[in-house]
This record gives structure tokens, sequence and C-alpha cells, in this order.
């Protein structure tokens, strides 16, 4: 999904300037990603589902309904997996994707 919205929105990256640790690695991707998603159109109360149908053209950033949406940073790793997986899921004409 990153390079997806990386191709996209090229000025979202800043993973040059990442830090040493995997933990500020993580959250450089995940701080390029929300960047990506939110120039895209898609609001953070997006479902996972219907971020994904946006990503792919099947639908208008406006037309997302809205779902409810953690505030910590655990449930924003867990929003942006889901989202990935609808993703991969779309690609794959909607085959299951292995869990990682």
């Amino acid at each position: 999904m990153r390079e997806h919205l990386v191709v996209r929105f090229p000025d979202v990256v800043r993973l040059g300037r990442a830090g040493e640790t995997g933990r500020e690695r993580l959250l450089t991707v995940m701080s390029e990603i929300n960047d990506g998603l939110l120039l895209a159109g898609i609001p953070p109360s997006a479902s996972p589902a219907a971020a994904a149908e946006v990503l792919a053209g099947a639908v208008p950033a406006e037309d997302v309904a809205d779902a409810p949406a953690g505030t910590a940073f655990a449930a924003d790793v867990v929003r942006l997996r889901a989202i990935a997986r609808a993703v991969r899921g779309a690609r794959s004409g909607g085959a299951a994707s292995p869990a990682r």
C-alpha cells in the first residue's frame, strides 16, 4: 500500500530521514501512508474496505462512509493493516491474502 501511495504522492516520502530504530522507521512509514491516504481524500474515519475501494478507483472519496476510528497507536496499526489487506484482496480478485 505504501508503494502505491508513494507513486501517486511522491511528496509524502520521508523514509530517507527516518531514524535508526525499527520503531522510528515504522512510525515514519505509517506517517507516510496516513499522509497518502489523506491526499487521496480518504478520511481517518473511513472503513478499511471503503478506503481500499477509493484507492482502487471504484468509488470517489466523497462517497466514503464514516466508521468508528481509534485514537491509540495500536488502533492505527490495526486500521492500516486492514486497509492493506483489503487493497491486496482487491488486486487479487477478492481472494484472501495470507496473514503476515
